[in-house]
């Protein structure tokens, strides 16, 4: 008996283990790491953002700089020190990061090239030969996108200087005059694009070839910036710009909580939805033409928005609800099925009862008139005192089948 106890508390103590285990895991994560660009960077000045607007839903972005972003796919992919959320602006071949998705394109950002006034008009890059560039860190999308352009027109590190730096400190030493030109990837409402064009010792390069380009470099495409699009009081700028740029991925690990994406997707709308320079309203986020598959929760979304659970409750609720919803369906649906069944099952005995009580109730009459019970009548009898004791008959059944003992009874004493 004790042995039988054990194995019984054993039992439920694992069955309780396993739930809790799995209500651990429908519950989503509070704390979320993001890998953004280097500090005054788009990328790390967007996240900034997100962490604002998801932190009202719950969640606690943390962001993590990465000077290096053209890595930052390959870390969400890995989950290097627990980043699952990043950006991209690269060509990406999917099986080196099979576990990174994306959540949606969020802008577009082009590639400015600016350039000191002294060097005169500029009518080709070819003329950056031999001058010196610098650029954002050397693994950065900006750099590594500057150089695809740059080597189109056959400058290279051979033939120029080029450096690399933080790009706050390239934006500075192009303004001080102690660079030729400079190339910024940014969002063309980021500030320091804004001071560049101000900038009167500076000019903005505009890429007559970008379409050409965009044909030669594929992850790279055309964008058009009208006059006075930065500012109309000053008139800049003061001729419209044909531009190239990349289109800017957010990725998440494949595994990220829906619940995450959800909050975060409403933040990319708040951040990016608005018109730019270079976009419509409502243009982005976008979840076609992303650099990889999209998330599984992006896919949800973009098909019929927020689930009504994450509009309804809060994140940890509905995705209880979103968990075990199912679950608790079926086991409805079985305990239903077993009512309606027993139900069923009583009004068909009650119904039975009631029939084999009149045809037995007739018995009586006939064996109270004195007239001798036949065959039929005797079996009937037998299955009435089978029914009363198979079943908990009607008590008016059993006390029935009583008296119709009794006149048996009497009729053989008689006899």
């Amino acid at each position: 008996m004790k042995l039988h106890r054990l194995i019984m508390v054993a039992a439920i103590a694992i069955l309780a283990w396993l739930g809790i285990a799995q209500v651990r895991s429908a519950l989503p994560p509070r704390s979320i790491v993001i890998e953004t660009g280097p500090v005054g960077g788009s990328y790390h000045r967007n996240a900034e953002r997100y962490a604002e607007i998801m932190r009202d839903h719950g969640f606690d972005l943390q962001l993590r700089p990465n000077p290096d972003s053209l890595t930052i796919v390959d870390h969400v992919s890995r989950r290097q020190d627990g980043a699952v959320i990043g950006f991209s602006a690269q060509e990406i071949d999917p099986a080196l990061v099979p576990d990174a998705v994306s959540v949606a394109v969020v802008e577009f950002q082009p590639l400015f090239l600016f350039y000191d006034t002294a060097l005169g008009r500029m009518g080709s890059p070819v003329n950056l030969r031999s001058r010196h560039i610098v650029l954002p860190f050397e693994n950065s999308a900006t750099s590594r996108a500057a150089l695809d352009v740059m080597a189109l027109y056959g400058v290279t590190r051979e033939n120029s200087r080029i450096d690399f730096m933080p790009i706050s400190e390239a934006a500075e030493a192009l303004q001080q005059g102690r660079a030729d030109a400079g190339f910024f990837m940014l969002a063309s409402e980021h500030a320091m694009i804004r001071a560049m064009a101000e900038d009167r010792e500076l000019a903005l390069y505009s890429f007559q070839e970008a379409q050409s380009i965009s044909i030669n470099l594929k992850y790279l495409g055309p964008a058009h910036i009208p006059v006075g699009a930065f500012s109309l009081e000053g008139i800049l700028p003061p001729v419209p710009l044909d531009l190239i740029g990349a289109p800017i991925n957010v990725v998440a690990h494949r595994d990220l909580h829906p619940a995450v994406i959800y909050a975060l997707i409403e933040a990319l709308q708040q951040v990016h939805g608005e018109r730019t320079a270079v976009s419509e309203a409502g243009q982005y986020p976008a979840f076609t033409g992303t650099a990889l598959p999209l998330h599984e929760g992006s896919q949800t979304f973009q098909a019929g928005g927020r689930p009504w659970s994450h509009r309804v409750f809060s994140p940890t609720l509905a995705s209880l609800i979103d968990e075990f919803f199912i679950f608790a369906l079926a086991v409805f649906l079985v305990t239903e099925v077993y009512r309606t069944v027993k139900y069923a099952n009583e009004l068909l005995e009650v119904s039975l009862d009631s029939m084999l009580f009149r045809i037995l109730a007739k018995v009586e009459l006939r064996g109270q008139g004195g007239r001798p019970l036949r065959w039929p009548d005797r079996i009937l009898i037998s299955i009435g005192r089978r029914v009363s004791q198979r079943i908990k008959a009607q008590q008016k059944l059993k006390d029935t089948m009583a008296r119709i003992d009794s006149l048996q009874l009497e009729a053989t004493r008689e006899r």
